[in-house]
């Protein structure tokens, strides 16, 4: 299989929230990648509690549902 890695991954007990760190324009792939980070770890047993996109060239922070 392919590693997937996350840029940051925050635990609390059983859940966690995932940020990922872009630069450039925002591109609907990134949505695709966290869903896919998601998708490993609730298979490893966690609860994903948040996921976030981090553009730092615009300074946005984006919560992906």
């Amino acid at each position: 299989g392919t590693i997937k890695r996350p840029d940051r991954i925050m635990f609390e007990n059983n859940n966690v929230i995932l940020l990922d760190y872009k630069t450039g324009a925002k591109e609907k792939s990134h949505h695709k990648q966290l869903d896919d980070y998601e998708h490993a770890l609730t298979g490893m047993g966690y609860i994903i509690t948040g996921k976030y996109l981090l553009y730092l060239e615009h300074d946005e922070l984006l919560q992906v549902i």
